[in-house]
């Protein structure tokens, strides 16, 4: 078996290249020296793009291997996730406010100066950010000291407090030389016991330069924080889509390496299978091409055709029926787990880790304890690249779908899941039906019997025609509630559907439910949550259309 500690593929797949695959990241070789430029001249940057484009992949394999192996532009770099802050989104019970985040990433590895002790202890929490970055500011001599917030929108899921605070902070640090609650501080309690190098440093800017990543559909969001960065979308960078002929070098060069790094051998590709790939993973309507989507396309080819069966040559049909291989993809990750897993994984997956047609993020031992996946499940997916695992600022791991491109696929299995688990419930509310439908059927022979009965005396008649209205009551009651149930259980399947997606099969239900609500006979019986039910329904059609 090979060692996957040590070994690695050639196509990282939906997830971002990291540093480490820097080798392996190609085609981006324009904008890595374009916007390491920027970052020598400008503050504060928005690199923004599609989702797919690369934007971490660029920070990641593009500019932070540039910044280390640069001679002469020395930087400290801080790469922080804030995550997605949203029910149902569980990161182990510790507070993750942005504001945490950012302290914690930077209270690590760096010593505290012994003078600034005493200012730390008067000052605010919103100054601690300062403080910290005080902190390294004196220990790396002033050289520029780089946040890169990636997939930064996430941040706009917290509270408008918690952003306006994080807002405040960093244009505070951008714009003052000082924070002014520091700065009274130090010249009314502790200016006579620092020393005038101390106090000169103190009042020295800090050397920081923020970028924040984002996707090109969020950038409204980023109109919220200009109360506090005025100047926020002066600078930014578009990371456009790559290029036909950067395409092909991504997904030929890496082939042809010879390493015995990678887990699989060196292969190629026949020229016509490179331009069939491209042409897949080409936009109908602008002709842009995705690099997550080409990715995913490659690790497949890797994986499944030169790893499982050994072809060393890729041709046309070889690679088969390209349409095919989203869709494959994610069965095949599922299918690399035990049987007794699969079942469990799927539909936590698709139910809890894509929400509102996003991608959630869990902590792991979470996802051990409520969801039941052990260590080793946790480690084939993310093999697999269906998850990707990122250690967040307290040190705990992270996973979340890997890439928003398998959003789509995954949820059109899980539309198709729930189909299936809805016609299973018809079905055995129809068993339910056929049995009560059986107990009616014996109560209107009862009740025929006693109408039979009833000719034998007036008394009797009058007696027997009351226990038969009473029987018939009962019954129409039975068969009210088991429709009632019946439009329950569709309405719950209708509000998962909108959820993620699935209008068409949702306007289906929708239907289904109000046909089955006005078989109710209303003339026994009058139920207020009936009329509910039936509005709540309409609306979603409605909304639906």
């Amino acid at each position: 078996m090979m060692d996957y500690t040590n070994q690695t593929y050639r196509y990282p797949g939906v997830t971002p290249f990291s540093t480490a695959q820097k080798s392996l990241f190609m085609g981006r070789e324009k904008d890595i020296e374009a916007f390491y430029q920027l970052l020598f001249v400008k503050q504060l940057i928005i690199l923004y793009g599609k989702s797919g484009y690369g934007k971490s992949s660029l920070i990641n394999a593009g500019i932070i291997p540039k910044l280390e192996e640069s001679p002469l532009y020395k930087a400290k770099y801080f790469q922080i996730r804030l995550y997605t802050q949203e029910k149902g989104n569980v990161l182990g019970g510790i507070s993750n406010s942005p504001h945490d985040t950012l302290i914690k990433h930077l209270s690590n590895d760096v010593q505290e100066l012994d003078f600034m002790l005493p200012l730390k202890a008067k000052i605010s929490e919103d100054d601690h950010f300062w403080y910290w970055i005080k902190q390294h500011q004196y220990k790396s001599k002033n050289t520029p000291i780089i946040f890169f917030f990636d997939q930064f929108e996430e941040l706009f899921s917290y509270s408008e407090q918690e952003i306006d605070t994080f807002a405040a902070q960093i244009g505070r640090l951008l714009f003052q030389t000082l924070p002014e609650e520091c700065r009274s501080i130090i010249e009314h309690e502790l200016f006579q016991s620092l020393s005038p190098q101390q106090i000169d440093f103190l009042y020295e800017k800090p050397n920081v330069k923020i970028v924040f990543s984002i996707r090109a559909d969020r950038m409204s969001l980023l109109n919220k924080l200009t109360k506090y960065l005025p100047n926020l979308l002066q600078h930014h960078y578009e990371l456009d889509a790559i290029s036909e002929e950067s395409a092909k070098m991504a997904i030929e060069k890496p082939s042809q390496i010879v390493d015995d790094i990678f887990l699989s051998p060196n292969f190629s590709f026949e020229p016509i299978v490179i331009d069939s790939i491209i042409k897949r993973v080409k936009n109908d309507y602008d002709g842009k091409i995705e690099t997550a989507a080409l990715q995913i396309i490659c690790r497949f080819i890797e994986e499944h055709k030169v790893i499982e069966q050994q072809k060393l040559v890729i041709t046309e049909a070889v690679l088969g029926n390209i349409k095919n291989i989203f869709k494959n993809y994610y069965q095949s990750a599922l299918n690399k787990l035990e049987v007794i897993e699969q079942e469990n994984v799927r539909r936590t997956l698709e139910d809890k880790f894509i929400q509102n047609n996003r991608r959630i993020p869990f902590e792991s031992n979470h996802i051990q304890q409520e969801y039941g996946f052990s260590e080793q499940v946790l480690r084939q997916l993310e093999d697999s690249t269906l998850l990707r695992k990122e250690r967040d600022s307290y040190g705990r791991y992270i996973y979340e779908i890997g890439h928003d491109t398998l959003i789509e696929p995954i949820l059109e299995f899980s539309n198709k899941r729930r189909q299936e688990d809805l016609k299973i419930k018809i079905r055995k509310r129809f068993y339910t039906i056929s049995g009560a439908m059986f107990v009616l059927l014996g109560i209107l022979t009862v009740i025929g019997y006693l109408y039979y009965k009833a000719d034998s005396s007036k008394e009797e008649a009058i007696k027997a025609e009351k226990e038969a209205d009473s029987l018939r009551i009962r019954a129409v009651t039975t068969l009210n509630n088991l429709y009632r149930q019946q439009a329950i259980s569709l309405k719950d399947n209708i509000d998962n559907l909108e959820r993620n997606g699935g209008d068409a099969v949702a306007k289906y239900y929708c239907d289904s439910a109000l046909k089955i609500l006005n078989r109710i006979d209303t003339t026994t019986s009058s139920n207020r949550e009936d009329v509910i039910l039936q509005t709540e329904i309409l609306k979603i059609k409605n909304r639906i259309k």
